[in-house]
């Protein structure tokens, strides 16, 4: 049977058919676009009030988060937890506190990137035709492509590079949100353990002054006892009950400081279980660290190893600007299709860029890079300046509790004693059982503040420290985006 098409017309669909199974071949690998995912109101009131309300969904949301590539212990819980030690407040911070899921986000959003980073330009169909009769049209079809970027070279592996150090900074803020948030939770339980013990012993202070005001209640009704001397007693009792008036305001905030670490809901039933006991356990722990040189802190500061993954990613720019400079190259097949011949051929494409036009942005990406090198000189500086600071706040307040606090308050506690004992036989000493309830309060508020100003500053100077040395992330695999990016976090 013979050909429905002459040779020259076949030939012609021949390389047609070839280019377009070309461009075929380079648009296959296009990605669908993700559902749409409108916000749900009533979804997110709900998963927000449902955050912590029993510790197997901390567990299931620490689990989702997916923060292995952490190197930072992980806490565990008890059945049923303790709400006076750190572990339940610990984990619902890696699993909901804000800031660290949010850097999480930005970290799978870098590993993405990375997979798109350096991929070749989009290919380019040159299509040119000249006349328009059948007798003398020309047409020329050129498909070409940006062969360096195929193989992972030039221009594309600076922008690789760059991808990668950036990817390496967004995992850095992920750990540097984690060491951050297990700190701000212990902050926050300091200041809410100070508060309840406040109030536990100004409570039981007030109890146990109720027998003596009681009697002089009855003294003066009787006219035993003088209009201005339980006048001058009702008043220093009252300094008594402001102060802890005080403290139950506080609570409250507290308690606020706590949900906000942790990112729990301000309706989570845990917040209301913690005991004096909280401040206890935090006075409790281990010692202080050693002191790190200059050396060792680059390597332990998570600041500071922020730092020097901005570095890279300054040296990365730099580089890539430089890439920039170089010559690109593109090519391809290509077809002259005549009236009576079709002529296969190939296509090069050079971009020459003039040296002039990027030599600006390559010194800019330069003096970048300085500036980054000269801000992480100041803000190691400044971590050292700190840690300074932070031991020698530690050391006076431990000064502090032995010099002055613990003995003080087991003199006021003597004293409170002998002034009540004295006033069952003595109406006279009226004054002096005022005088004793209120110094009485104020040692015992000067004592809590100051186990709080130990556990602050051993806790800002562990922070400042940071973990054990350890490498930098650069050979850590940046995040499967295609396995966790959709991973949603939901107790």
């Amino acid at each position: 049977m013979a050909s429905l098409f002459p040779s020259a017309a076949r030939t012609t669909l021949f390389h047609a058919a070839f280019l377009l199974v070309s461009v075929g071949l380079v648009s296959v690998g296009g990605c669908s676009a993700p559902e749409p995912r409108p916000l749900d109101f009533d979804a997110l009131a709900f998963d927000v009030g449902a955050r912590g309300a029993t510790p197997e969904q901390v567990i299931e949301a620490l689990r989702l988060a997916d923060l292995t590539a952490l190197p930072l212990e992980r806490p565990v819980l008890q059945d049923p937890p303790a709400y006076d030690s750190g572990a339940f407040w610990q984990a619902s911070a890696l699993a909901f506190n804000g800031e660290l899921r949010s850097a999480r986000r930005r970290w799978l959003a870098a590993s993405a990137l990375v997979d798109a980073a350096g991929a070749p330009v989009a290919a380019e169909l040159d299509l040119e035709q000249t006349g328009f009769a059948s007798s003398d049209r020309d047409t020329w079809i050129a498909l070409t492509f940006d062969v360096l970027s195929l193989f992972d070279a030039g221009r594309s592996a600076a922008a690789i590079a760059l991808s990668k150090a950036e990817a390496r900074t967004a995992l850095a803020d992920v750990e540097s949100a984690a060491w951050n948030a297990r700190f701000a939770v212990d902050r926050a339980r300091t200041e809410l353990g100070t508060s309840l013990t406040k109030i536990d012993s100004l409570s039981t202070l007030l109890d146990s002054a109720g027998a003596s005001v009681n009697r002089a209640r009855l003294l003066f009704e009787r006219g035993r006892f003088s209009e201005s001397d339980f006048a001058r007693l009702r008043a220093m009792v009252g300094e008594v009950e402001h102060a802890l008036h005080t403290q139950h305001q506080d609570l409250s905030i507290r308690r606020r400081e706590l949900a906000d670490a942790t990112g729990l809901p301000s309706s989570a039933s845990a917040l209301d279980l913690p005991t004096r006991a909280t401040l206890d356990d935090l006075s409790q722990l281990a010692a202080l660290p050693r002191l790190p040189d200059a050396r060792e802190l680059l390597e332990r500061s998570p600041l500071l190893r922020r730092a020097r993954l901005e570095y890279a990613v300054a040296e990365a720019m730099l580089r890539d600007e430089v890439a920039r400079t170089r010559p690109g190259l593109r090519l391809g097949p290509a077809l002259d299709v005549r009236p009576d011949e079709t002529l296969p051929g190939g296509m090069l494409v050079l971009d020459l860029p003039h040296a002039r036009a990027l030599s600006g942005r390559v010194e800019a990406a330069r003096q970048t890079r300085e500036r980054i090198r000269e801000e992480l000189e100041e803000t190691l500086r400044a971590g050292l300046a700190r840690i300074e600071q932070a031991r020698e706040q530690y050391e006076t307040a431990r000064q502090a509790l032995a010099g002055h606090a613990l003995s003080r308050e087991a003199e006021t506690d003597v004293a409170w004693r002998a002034a009540r004992a004295r006033f069952q036989v003595d109406p006279t000493a009226a004054e002096s059982l005022g005088v004793a309830l209120r110094d009485r309060a104020t040692a015992l508020s000067d004592l809590f503040d100051v186990q709080r100003e130990i556990v602050l500053a051993r806790l800002n100077l562990e922070e400042l420290i940071g973990p054990e040395p350890r490498p930098l992330p650069d050979g850590e695999p940046v995040a499967d985006v295609r396995s966790r990016g959709t991973s949603e976090v939901r107790p």
